[in-house]
């Protein structure tokens, strides 16, 4: 859990804050994954965890839980919706 925070909000800040090339492709691909029940995905990422070598351990475990794209889509959405910080010392 400590990690998914830790990545979903390095990579929200990252799709709020920077301009990269490819940056609607990269959030429309993240996105439509939301469209998808976990069951879909399950035989990809068992492939995926089985290629790395990772099968039958812990890692293997952590890996596909480590990040998820609804909490890099939350993360978006705050990083683009709250005010900048305001020092106090503007003039009226």
């Amino acid at each position: 859990m400590l990690t998914n925070v830790v990545f979903s909000t390095f990579a929200g800040y990252a799709f709020a804050q920077m301009k990269f090339r490819g940056k609607g492709l990269f959030m429309a691909i993240m996105l439509s994954t939301l469209l998808l029940p976990g069951e879909v995905t399950l035989t990809s990422q068992y492939l995926t965890i089985k290629s790395l070598g990772a099968a039958n351990s812990l890692v293997g475990v952590f890996l596909p839980g480590a990040i998820s794209a609804m909490n890099i889509a939350v993360d978006v959405h705050r990083s683009t919706s709250h005010p900048k910080f305001d020092s106090g010392c503007s003039r009226n």
